[in-house]
């Protein structure tokens, strides 16, 4: 069991963000310490809403009442979400690099959530360029979407694992997997794994409809499983198996049916991962 800190968005109805990760984490076995990086109603994605975004000193002073009583030192990783305005990924940052001065074993996730398709960037512009050129070179792990891989990386559109490969080996981050990357074929999509040069890939079906919240979903169970000692490989192919079999059951739904499906993503048969060929 670790101590996670997560630092994302939260909603009070839906699954997305820490509503979601938080959660899958918890359900694997970790203790989750949760700062919202914006607090709403709902996703904007359906429709009104009402909330705001946690100032940046509001950050930094839930991670000062944090420190003064030394909790701080029993943080073992820390996974980071949506983050809308440069100031909160400031905050954020220098939270990151004040865990890893104590700790050098401490392991950081950063899920640069700054955009998909076909909407592009969809955070502040200058909270995108902080992401990259902050938090980026201080994680040990990135999980971008094939949008935020492109525009992190400075290439053109990625259409082929190999391609996603060749992205992440341009970032600052030592692992990198990028998700939703197209796959052999029309129906399928793949997750590929980066890591010191070498690639892997995990494939799962294509939906023409999926709810909010699988980034944040897979970025977590991948944590979450890497946290309890899996490898990253088997941590990929866990991850991708669990967030398939939840998509297949939030079918119809506009929500992502994690608590339903518990029982089983929690304890789910890995999905096949195979090597990235040249």
């Amino acid at each position: 069991m670790a101590n996670i800190l997560s630092i994302s968005s939260q909603v009070v109805c839906g699954a997305v963000g820490n509503s979601v990760g938080a959660f899958a984490m918890q359900r694997l076995g970790h203790t989750v310490w949760q700062i919202p990086t914006v607090l709403l109603s709902n996703h904007p994605g359906h429709g009104a809403f009402s909330g705001d975004a946690t100032p940046a000193k509001t950050i930094t002073a839930l991670w000062g009442g944090i420190k003064a009583h030394s909790w701080h030192q029993d943080v073992d990783a820390v996974l980071t979400g949506y983050i809308p305005g440069p100031e909160a990924v400031g905050a954020i940052a220098t939270i990151v690099e004040d865990l890893k001065s104590l700790r050098t074993d401490v392991v950081y996730l950063c899920d640069p959530a700054i955009g998909d398709e076909p909407k592009g960037i969809y955070v502040d512009p200058l909270a995108a360029t902080a992401i990259r050129d902050r938090l980026l070179p201080i994680a040990d792990i990135a999980t971008p979407n094939r949008f935020e891989l492109s525009w992190l990386a400075g290439v053109e559109k990625i259409a082929t694992a190999r391609a996603a490969m060749d992205a992440s080996i341009k970032l600052a981050t030592k692992t990198v997997i990028a998700t939703s990357v197209p796959g052999d074929a029309d129906n399928v999509i793949a997750n590929v794994l980066t890591s010191n040069s070498r690639g892997a890939r995990c494939s799962a079906s294509r939906h023409a409809h999926a709810p909010n919240g699988t980034g944040d979903l897979f970025s977590s169970l991948f944590f979450g499983h890497l946290m309890n000692g899996l490898s990253v490989t088997a941590s990929l192919g866990r991850a991708t198996a669990g967030v398939t079999l939840v998509v297949d059951a939030s079918q119809g739904r506009d929500t992502l049916q994690t608590i339903a499906t518990q029982i089983h993503w929690a304890d789910v048969m890995a999905a096949p991962v195979s090597d990235v060929q040249a």
